[in-house]
């Protein structure tokens, strides 16, 4: 989990007077040290959640060509990605307000247990218990 709360200042009071009825977006040309913006790949969102603001979406591995992706993670090995997400906002005025956030996330691809490996390693436990 996050330790620190992230806080993001716009001032968007030049827009506002320029005008008040456009679309404006935040944080749309700025990038993560070390990001490809030509590599972005759109996740198809799944299910979202407007009470809890959650969303989830399917990865799906046919949408690019990365092999550290398409392969499992070595465990002492990690995967790198940018999370960028656009949260549309309402203003009590009018105003349409879009803010685009970016996050670098640390992950391991790795192989979920199947029901067989997971019986598997019970038995073990209970015998080694045993005997």
């Amino acid at each position: 989990m996050e330790s620190r709360i992230p806080t993001l200042f716009a001032d968007v009071n030049d827009q506002l007077r320029q005008n008040p009825k456009h679309r404006i977006v935040i944080g749309e040309r700025s990038n993560v040290s070390g990001q490809d913006p030509n590599q972005m790949i759109k996740l198809t969102t799944v299910k979202h959640d407007q009470h809890r603001v959650c969303a989830i979406s399917a990865w799906d591995s046919s949408t690019h060509e990365t092999e550290s992706l398409n392969c499992l993670t070595e465990p002492e090995q990690r995967v790198y990605l940018t999370l960028q997400v656009g949260v549309d906002v309402s203003l009590p005025y009018g105003m349409e307000l879009e803010v685009v956030l970016r996050k670098r996330v640390c992950v391991r691809v790795y192989k979920k247990k199947s029901l067989r490996d997971s019986m598997r390693g019970l038995c073990r436990i209970f015998l080694n218990d045993v005997g």
